[in-house]
């Protein structure tokens, strides 16, 4: 009994002793720690995850940089220049509207067309690929002659041009007998000289795996020879 009174007393003393300002070290160290935690800990952190995230990025580039020169590097260089220049005649820079106009107007002629009117003018063209700076000659022209010469003159556009054209719209009318008259809205294409920028980290498709239009291209360019 003697000793329980002795513990009491022992322990009375021991909560007597604990006054505030032996909470304030504890209370301030609590305080350092989340002031460090949100200023130091957490932003060092987000700048360790952001530096791996970083590192990951680059050397996913490094790989697609090597991929890409192996993929260049497959490519016979002398070929490239000289489909290069075809593609450079085919698709020119600049297509002036006095050499598209003369070019159908002298297969319109060889085809036994009579010319009634012809005006031509340069645009450009309005693309969701912002890659493709395309501009064109298009002008509304106008003939007439044999049903038959007529539709030989339309197949022969496509075939024989040594430029890319395209007809958009075609107005036939008989005028008598075998004798037809028809307006026609036609383009031919070039390439802006403006230089887009090339993004190098893009997917790299070999232009030789379109072996059917780089043929299609040597043989147009045959045509300007």
């Amino acid at each position: 009994m003697q000793k329980q009174r002795e513990i009491i007393k022992s322990g009375e003393k021991v909560q007597k002793k604990l006054i505030f300002s032996d909470f304030v070290i504890p209370f301030l160290a609590f305080i350092i720690f989340i002031v460090l935690t949100i200023f130091v800990y957490i932003p060092m952190i987000t700048e360790t995850v952001e530096l791996n995230d970083d590192t990951k990025n680059v050397i996913s580039k490094q790989e697609q940089m090597k991929t890409l020169q192996v993929k260049i590097d497959e490519l016979d260089g002398t070929q490239l220049y000289e489909d290069y220049q075809i593609i450079d005649q085919v698709i020119p820079t600049r297509l002036e509207v006095a050499d598209f106009v003369y070019f159908v107007d002298e297969l319109a002629k060889d085809k036994g067309l009579k010319l009634n009117e012809i005006r031509a003018s340069n645009s450009d063209i309005t693309s969701e690929d912002s890659s493709l700076d395309m501009s064109t000659v298009s002008g509304p022209l106008s003939y007439e002659g044999n049903y038959t010469d007529v539709l030989s003159f339309l197949e022969d556009l496509q075939k024989s041009s040594p430029y890319i054209v395209s007809v958009n719209s075609i107005d036939l009318s008989n005028i008598s007998g075998k004798r037809w008259s028809f307006d026609i809205t036609i383009n031919g294409y070039y390439l802006s000289e403006s230089v887009s920028n090339v993004d190098p980290y893009q997917t790299f498709v070999p232009y030789t795996n379109f072996n059917n239009l780089v043929e299609m291209l040597r043989n147009r360019s045959k045509l300007l020879d």
